[in-house]
């Protein structure tokens, strides 16, 4: 789970300070305000260690975000001036320690914070990592920077440089023992233990990230039918594009044990009543290619869901992204309102908060502006059921050419501490002057 992020002249933030990331986080804002580069950081990041070329530093575009190239990422294309962006993430503490190193008191823990900073080669015409931290507990476990064409500071010594060369796994660094074998035995033991701590943090890092999921902000139609094969995909896609594979999974999953496509069911007839009996149907013989049905909540009995609207073509992937989760995962989440009614847009808000509550170490990072999405996250910690302190509001604000981050702290009955001017403000105005102008209308007919 993420507990924070910082973005430096990345996009619209020249620095964005740290970012507080609780297990509910929700973000608001207005259009072009900067709300999703946060996710956009951390997907591009996802995206760079899934790629198969270990050596490409950073990936601008790629499946999960398409951001441009490096001159587009920098804040203001301020290429003259700055030429490097900077991500900082920081993540629940990681129980596990690693080894000894000679003049440790204690065992070495793992780098539970990562800072990296790029910049661009223009002669070579590519991406660099520029520095690297690993840190833990605000104590640096890794710290190497680039002057020039050698690299420098923290856990990266003279007889690491010496013994072993250091390049990287994407932008996570590691130590290459090419380097002449270590006369010492004190020189050995630390080049070896250096080596293996950097390899167990580019294991943890990379699995760090392919927990993330991402739920991209418009979804496929849900589909007439889906030829399946012999191995129903696990991989829903960004936009529910394998959604009828993924609920032909017969995975038991929860606690009472049941097939992804009746959980779906459960939510979307009993908590939502969208529909009723959420079910695949073969379509042909031999039993590969499917249709999804449902019947009306009052009508019409096995109607295809592709034919049922588009608010459903957007909810069901959300819900089922969020069923068929595990811990440790994180789950990104753009604009899930699209296309829903307000009630719609509000029991969504359940479907995240009844999963926070049954699920330890799972993360949402909501990014939208439905307004009774929030009320609802609202109302529920007002209820008590879920702790304001497992829940952050982030309301990101251009100032000039500068995004601005406040979270906007909820206390338990559900009210914020500090209303910010032009926050969700548009309902109340347009009351306002309905009010004014129906007063006016009787003021004339009298």
């Amino acid at each position: 789970m993420f507990t924070s992020i910082r973005l430096r002249n990345f996009k619209s933030y020249r620095d964005s300070r740290a970012i507080p990331l609780a297990p509910l986080t929700v973000i608001v804002g207005q259009n072009n305000a900067g709300k999703s580069s946060i996710l956009h950081a951390i997907l591009m990041l996802k995206q760079t260690l899934q790629d198969k070329n270990k050596n490409a530093p950073l990936i601008t575009s790629g499946p999960f975000a398409e951001l441009g190239g490096f001159r587009e990422l920098l804040h203001g294309k301020e290429v003259a001036t700055r030429q490097t962006i900077t991500i900082d993430l920081a993540t629940l503490p990681q129980g596990m320690e690693v080894m000894g190193l000679p003049g440790e008191k204690s065992k070495v823990g793992l780098g539970t914070d990562l800072s990296v900073t790029f910049s661009f080669d223009a002669r070579a015409n590519r991406i660099r990592v520029a520095a690297v931290k690993l840190s833990r507990q605000a104590k640096a476990v890794i710290d190497v920077k680039r002057a020039g064409s050698v690299w420098e500071a923290g856990k990266y010594t003279k007889a690491a440089r010496k013994h072993g060369r250091l390049d990287f796994l994407h932008f996570l660094p590691r130590l290459n023992l090419a380097g002449k074998k270590p006369k010492s035995e004190r020189d050995a033991k630390l080049t070896l233990a250096l080596s293996l701590l950097l390899h167990v943090q580019a294991e943890v890092w990379s699995q760090l990230f392919e927990e993330v999921r991402h739920i991209a902000p418009l979804r496929l139609p849900v589909p007439w039918f889906a030829m399946l094969g012999k191995t129903p995909s696990s991989d829903l896609g960004t936009g529910g594009e394998n959604l009828l594979r993924v609920l032909a999974d017969e995975t038991q999953r929860g606690k009472t044990k049941q097939r992804i496509v009746k959980l779906v069911d459960e939510w979307m007839s009993k908590r939502f009543a969208m529909l009723k009996k959420l079910r695949l149907v073969d379509v042909d013989s031999a039993g590969t290619v499917r249709s999804l049905v449902a019947d009306e909540t009052d009508g019409f009995k096995a109607i295809n869901v592709a034919a049922m609207g588009e608010g459903l073509s957007q909810m069901l992937p959300i819900v089922a992204r969020v069923l068929m989760g595990r811990t440790g995962e994180c789950l990104l989440v753009e604009q899930p309102e699209i296309h829903l009614h307000p009630r719609a847009q509000a029991d969504l808000a359940d479907l995240f908060v009844d999963n926070i509550r049954q699920s330890k170490n799972r993360q949402y990072i909501v990014e939208t502006h439905s307004e009774h999405l929030l009320l609802r996250v609202r109302r529920r910690v007002a209820e008590g059921r879920i702790s304001p302190d497992k829940v952050g509001v982030l309301y990101v604000e251009r100032r000039g050419q500068e995004s601005v981050v406040r979270r906007l702290k909820l206390n338990g009955k559900g009210h914020f501490d500090d209303w910010p001017e032009g926050f969700f403000e548009e309902g109340y105005q347009e009351a306002l002057k309905l009010a004014e102008v129906s007063t006016g209308a009787r003021g004339k007919a009298k």
